[in-house]
C-alpha cells in the first residue's frame, strides 16, 4: 500500500477517534480540521517535494541540535559525571535534576532572550496570523491548545 494512502487512513482513524472521544460532538469546527490537514498537507509538501526546503530544515535541525549539544557539554562542565548520561563513558545512571533539567534552564534562557531582543514576537504574530487566517482562531487558542495536548500526553 502506498504511503500517502497509509498516512490519509492514519489521520482519518486518529480523527475519528477523537470525534468518538468528543463530549461536545456537534461543537466541533470541521472548516478547523479541514484546514489543519491542509496545513499539514502544505509543510509535508515543503519538506518533500520543495527542492531546497529538505537542506532548509535539516540545517535547523543541526542548529538546535548544536545548541542543546553546547548546553550538555557546559552541564558536563559543571556537574562532571553526574551530567554524563546513561550509556557513555563514566556515567553513573540517569538523573533527572542534572541531565535534563540544565538543558531545560538553558533553553528557557535562550529563549528569553530572543524575546528580549524581540525576535520572538515576529514569529509568534506570524504564526498566530496564520492561524487566524486559516483556522479561524486566535494565536492564543492555539498556544493553549498546544499546551493542552502536550500537557495532556504528558499525563499519560
Amino acid at each position: 500500500m502506498p504511503l500517502a494512502v497509509v498516512s490519509a487512513v492514519g489521520f482519518f482513524v486518529l480523527a475519528g477517534v477523537a470525534w468518538l472521544c468528543s463530549e461536545n460532538r456537534r461543537a466541533i469546527s470541521w472548516r478547523t480540521v479541514a484546514w489543519g490537514l491542509g496545513l499539514q498537507l502544505l509543510i509535508g509538501l515543503l519538506e518533500f517535494r520543495l527542492p531546497g526546503s529538505r537542506h532548509l530544515f535539516v540545517w535547523l535541525n543541526d542548529a538546535v541540535l548544536a545548541l542543546l549539544d553546547s548546553s550538555k557539554s557546559g552541564s558536563r562542565f559543571l556537574l562532571g559525571p553526574l551530567a554524563v548520561e546513561p550509556g557513555e563513558a563514566g556515567s553513573i545512571g540517569f538523573i533527572l535534576a542534572f541531565q535534563v533539567l540544565p538543558v531545560v534552564i538553558f533553553f528557557s534562557a535562550f529563549t528569553a532572550v530572543l524575546y528580549h531582543l524581540h525576535v520572538l514576537q515576529p514569529l509568534v504574530r506570524c504564526f498566530a496570523t496564520i492561524f487566524h487566517r486559516t483556522l479561524g482562531i486566535s494565536g492564543v487558542e492555539a498556544l493553549y491548545g498546544a499546551r493542552r495536548s502536550s500537557s495532556a500526553s504528558s499525563r499519560r
